[in-house]
């Protein structure tokens, strides 16, 4: 009786004698009829693959799609795989995330399966560039007045609310605001709403004089309608009726 033993982590294949196999079984039982050299042959065990699932989203669907290469119901340990992400208009892309942690920056993301994971392909909404514009202010004559802007910076965000302060010198007085000739408030303090570049202009005259009024006869809009609250932009045709209305009703009255 041959009797064959694995050690651990190999196992028996069979028994063989001048190559040829004469038993598969460890404990081999035989008659001697001659001179024979048996050999026991063993092999490292194999062990069982392991399987793993590998499963990718997105944190909102409407903002991108995601795809694994490649797309397995399960995967081999040490497998490679491939995970896409893909944003849709208006969207980008984050990073990939696994219970929370970042593993990636990267659209395509690389890696080598060694446990059951699902990813997540995080996407946020493209931000717009913040619009930036100039504002500046002068007075019709230095001598008579002074200007400023609060807040007073280089640039102002579209949207932003700004207050061009007029303040008169001694001997003269505030008459209004104009931007490219054209009055848009007659308040020494003039808040408004920040849409585009703009050049404001304080007009301020001598007190003993009596400044006529600027009165511009072309459609174009106006910045603001001229008083401290922030209002909505309005043609100046439109400033011109409503003064002319005015009169009419007054010389109705005096009649």
């Amino acid at each position: 009786t041959a009797t064959a033993t694995a050690k651990e982590g190999y196992e028996f294949v069979n028994w063989t004698v001048e190559g040829k196999a004469v038993s598969t079984e460890a404990t081999y039982e035989f008659t001697v009829d001659k001179n024979v050299e048996l050999t026991a042959n063993f092999k490292e065990t194999e062990k069982p693959v392991e399987k793993f699932t590998v499963t990718a989203k997105v944190n909102d669907s409407k903002m991108g799609t995601v795809k694994l290469d490649p797309d397995k119901a399960e995967y081999a340990k040490g497998e490679k795989v491939t995970a896409t992400a893909t944003a849709k208009e208006g969207y980008e892309f984050v990073n990939w995330t696994v219970e929370g942690k970042a593993v990636s920056t990267e659209t395509t993301y690389e890696f080598l399966v060694d446990k059951n994971v699902e990813l997540t392909a995080n996407f946020k909404k493209t931000e717009k560039p913040v619009e930036k514009v100039t504002i500046t202010v002068k007075a019709n004559d230095s001598k008579m007045g002074t200007v400023k802007l609060d807040p007073a910076k280089e640039s102002y965000e579209n949207g932003e609310i700004v207050t061009a302060i007029a303040t008169a010198k001694e001997g003269y007085k505030f008459v209004n605001w104009t931007v490219a000739g054209k009055v848009v408030s007659d308040k020494a303090e003039y808040k408004f709403k920040v849409d585009r570049a703009a050049e404001l202009q304080a007009n301020f005259v001598k007190v003993s004089e009596d400044p006529k009024p600027e009165n511009p006869k072309d459609e174009d809009k106006a910045v603001q309608t001229g008083d401290n609250g922030v209002s909505p932009i309005i043609p100046l045709a439109g400033l011109m009726l409503a003064a002319g209305a005015a009169v009419v009703a007054l010389r109705k009255k005096e009649d």
